[in-house]
């Protein structure tokens, strides 16, 4: 038996089988058997003198040892007690069950042991292990004997029972014979069954499978289970652990079944012929023929084997209505509800109890499988257009009414195809993308940016890595979006991304040729080289930053640049890839030689990812620490009085009609009155469809006020009563709140000179808001603030504010802060990370 982990010792101490006085019956440990014919030997029982030294050293031992391992040693003669009784009760179990004697001692031996354990053999040290062991070690013959006695006789059951004294112990009494029954046979059909069950898994698992062998493990295993009588298949099916049940589901399920089947009716023997009279004479009337005691032992080992998955099958579809009552039950309420959104939750969260259920179970049973085919077709016609999808995969017309989440949601749930759930896909795609196609424009026109950025003469490495930048957080826009609209399945994978990438540099390549600029976009190709080394920069300065994120005090800024740095690199592998395809096409393989990248690279990199990188040590370390960064947030937290900015009303065009809008005074100056911020919303509707505006880039004008109103029309749909409290937070006294912040930073500030002394930004910065209604009905609210800069607030060494005068053309500083706002828009929380951006060209520098 397992054994005693002993509590001073590291070892196991197994507990040793005790000498018992020989009794009418053979010894197994503790347990004796009427010796005979095959039965274990019998053991002497010790002597007087052995016993007396037995004692001698128990005294000795009890005299010296230390408490805790008198303590050891009281468990250990427990759990050798407490064996010795199981052994000496399985004993008299073995006796006829009529024998009034041993009905005496077995009822003795229950209270004893009832008593002790409460009924629970487990509850005892070394109770339920020893039952395990003694059983173990009895071959099939014996165990068949203690089941022919009073375990296999109710009568006989109830009359031990019913002498048990005292009376209260009687309850307890026939737990511990359930137990020990249950533990019989579960012993009995593991001997039984479980060898040639293994040499069949193992003949199933072969190719090809051996159809004669596996045919003799079915006979052996047919007769195994005649023998015992019941259903010993199944009691054995209940104790092997999910994984064995999974591994004999894998080659028992009914596909894997017909192609077996097969195998075994390839082993007929061609030359056996049915017998003829002329060939035996003397046949009578009851002579089998060899024909036909094959074919009768083929069909035979195909029922075994019906017999075998169908059992199987019910074991599991037994363990799941355990764990899982009803597994389709929330799904059937939401479809009778009728609600899209609570349909496709409920799929959703289906989806992944299917795949958790494939995990532990492999293909699940015939009766979970019938239940979940049964309640997708009620789903997909609670999902359909009755009109245009009456039957059939959902498609886009269908999936068209859903929102983003939903529509994710749906696509996300792919375990659920083999139970009926289908969609039509290729028409999911172009929904999906047709939703982002705001941004992916917007996507589109930065790569064009970028390739007039590759396409001057002597690249602007400052305003090339600009670029980059701002494409990565467009980027990281739209793969946001895409992956809650399902897009990429469960995962954004590199590959996938590396795609999408790809298309939008074609169709931006495509317009810059298809304007006349074919120069430009041939000198933009041709700095392939450099494009690969700064995707090599960029591959390195995420790696360093994976050990930066182990370091205290910059893990969440640290994660932050690594999912920037890492979309820029990515972003860098597609547009490569996708020009070293283009060349190779039209002029053959380009010559791949590496390119040293200048100073102002590593300059820029501090500028625009807030990381400094070490190419020589392969190093990367972070301008700023987490707790500089979070000195941001009380400035943004801060409740907003509505007193200060009282509600006006402002009319816009929506669509050509013009349309009311209550807003806060502050967003009807910063917005309407002086222009200075933009406005993009999506999310779903207060009455559950989708509202989205994507702000259409440079705008004035007439061609403004119908961008904003398209903007505000759809922040009202989406936000109700929430959207006047949002236009009191998204307005340039947000930007009073992040200068606040960076005063607050002080000389830890990300704002720095060449010669690493702070400047504060000052001047009149553009405000654009992206708004993103989140499932639990709260808001992300992205704020991205950039000011030109003229003048700036600089300090000298005493800390003194001195000015500072640079270029406005090219001298800039941006933030961007990304909060959470309660679906009330009355409560803020800094979600992310605040971004930090700059370029400064001091105009003495200029001039110089």
């Amino acid at each position: 038996m397992p054994g005693i982990q002993n509590l001073g010792q590291p070892g196991v101490q197994n507990l040793q089988r005790q000498h018992l006085d020989t009794g009418p019956l053979g010894q197994v440990g503790n347990l004796r058997f009427k010796a005979g014919p095959g039965a274990t030997p019998r053991a002497s029982a010790p002597n007087v003198f052995q016993r007396f030294g037995q004692f001698l050293s128990k005294v000795a031992f009890y005299v010296g040892a230390s408490p805790a391992r008198r303590a050891q040693q009281f468990v250990l003669d427990q759990a050798r007690d407490n064996s010795r009784r199981v052994g000496n009760l399985l004993g008299n179990l073995t006796a006829p069950p009529n024998d009034p004697k041993a009905r005496s001692k077995i009822a003795e031996g229950l209270a004893r042991l009832g008593d002790l354990s409460g009924g629970d053999l487990s509850s005892l040290p070394g109770g339920k292990e020893s039952l395990k062991t003694y059983l173990g070690e009895l071959g099939v013959m014996d165990l068949n004997a203690l089941r022919g006695g009073v375990l296999g006789d109710p009568e006989a059951r109830q009359a031990v029972i019913d002498r048990v004294d005292p009376p209260r112990l009687r309850a307890q009494a026939a737990r511990l014979l359930d137990q020990i029954t249950a533990a019989l046979d579960q012993e009995l059909a593991g001997q039984a069954v479980k060898e040639p069950l293994a040499r069949i898994q193992a003949l199933l698992a072969a190719r090809p499978v051996d159809g004669t062998a596996l045919e003799g493990q079915l006979a052996r295993l047919s007769e195994n289970l005649a023998m015992l009588g019941g259903d010993k298949l199944d009691t054995y099916l209940q104790g092997l652990s999910d994984a064995e049940l999974k591994a004999l589901q894998s080659v028992l399920n009914p596909d894997k079944r017909e192609a077996v089947k097969a195998s075994l009716g390839q082993i007929r023997d061609p030359d056996v012929r049915p017998l003829a009279p002329e060939d035996a004479p003397d046949m009578r009337h009851d002579t089998l023929d060899p024909r036909l005691v094959q074919n009768g032992r083929i069909r035979q080992g195909e029922a075994l084997l019906d017999r075998l998955g169908g059992a199987l099958d019910g074991e599991i579809q037994a363990r799941i209505e355990r764990t899982h009552p009803d597994v389709t039950g929330a799904l059937r309420t939401a479809v009778a509800s009728g609600d899209p959104k609570a349909i496709t939750r409920a799929l959703f969260d289906l989806n992944q109890q299917v795949y958790d259920l494939q995990g532990i179970h492999g293909r699940l049973p015939s009766g979970t499988s019938e239940a979940l085919r049964a309640q997708m077709a009620l789903a997909m016609d609670a999902l359909r257009d009755p009109e245009t999808n009456p039957e059939g995969p959902l498609t886009r017309d269908s999936l068209a009414r859903l929102n983003d989440f939903d529509l994710g949601l749906l696509r996300r749930s792919g375990e659920l195809r083999a139970f009926g759930l289908r969609l039509d896909l290729d028409g999911a795609r172009v929904e999906g993308l047709s939703r982002v196609q705001g941004l992916t424009d917007q996507v589109v026109h930065g790569m064009t940016g970028l390739l007039h950025a590759l396409s001057e003469e002597d690249v602007d490495m400052p305003a090339l890595v600009r670029q980059l930048r701002d494409l990565s957080d467009l980027e990281l826009q739209r793969t946001w979006q895409l992956g809650n609209l399902g897009h990429y399945g469960h995962l954004a994978d590199v590959d996938s991304r590396k795609a999408m990438i790809g298309e939008a540099f074609r169709a931006a390549l495509d317009g810059l040729r298809q304007s006349g600029q074919d120069e430009a976009a041939e000198r933009a190709l041709g700095r392939l080289n450099l494009l690969l080394s700064l995707e090599g920069a960029f591959g390195g300065a995420a790696f360093g930053l994976n050990e930066v994120i182990s370091e205290g005090g910059f893990v969440q800024g640290a994660s932050e640049a690594v999912r920037r740095i890492s979309t820029t690199q990515h972003m860098l592998d597609g547009i490569t890839s996708t020009i070293h395809r283009i060349l190779t096409e039209e002029s053959g393989e380009p010559v791949i030689e590496p390119v040293d990248l200048p100073d102002a690279f590593h300059a820029s990199l501090v500028e625009q990812y807030g990381v400094r990188f070490d190419p020589e040590r392969f190093s990367t370390t972070l301008v700023l620490r987490d707790d500089v960064l979070a000195r941001l947030a009380p400035h943004l937290e801060a409740p907003i009085d509505p007193g200060i900015h009282p509600t006006r009303t402002v009319t816009l065009p929506v669509r050509g009609t013009d349309t009311e809008f209550s807003v806060g005074s502050s967003f009807f100056k910063d917005g309407i009155e002086r222009p200075s911020i933009s406005l993009s919303v999506r999310g779903a509707r207060m009455d559950g469809g989708m509202a989205r505006s994507t702000w259409p880039g440079e705008v004035s004008g007439d061609t403004r006020d119908q961008a904003m109103g398209e903007a505000l029309d759809a922040l009202f749909e989406v936000a109700g009563p929430a959207a006047e409290p949002l236009t009191r937070l998204m307005n340039q006294q947000l930007g009073a709140g992040i200068l606040q912040g960076l005063q607050d930073m002080g000389k830890d500030s990300p704002f720095r000179l060449e010669d690493g002394s702070v400047v504060l930004p000052v001047g009149a910065g553009n405000f654009h808001f992206d708004v993103d209604k989140l499932d639990d009905g709260s808001f992300r609210v992205v704020g991205k603030m950039t000011i030109p800069i003229q003048d700036a607030v600089g300090f000298d060494e005493r800390g003194n504010a001195v000015p500072v005068s640079m270029d406005p053309e090219v001298s800039w500083a941006q933030v961007q802060v990304t909060l959470t706002v309660s679906p009330d828009g009355l409560r803020f929380r800094m979600s992310e990370p605040p971004q930090f951006r700059h370029h400064f060209v001091l105009t003495e520098s200029r001039h110089d």
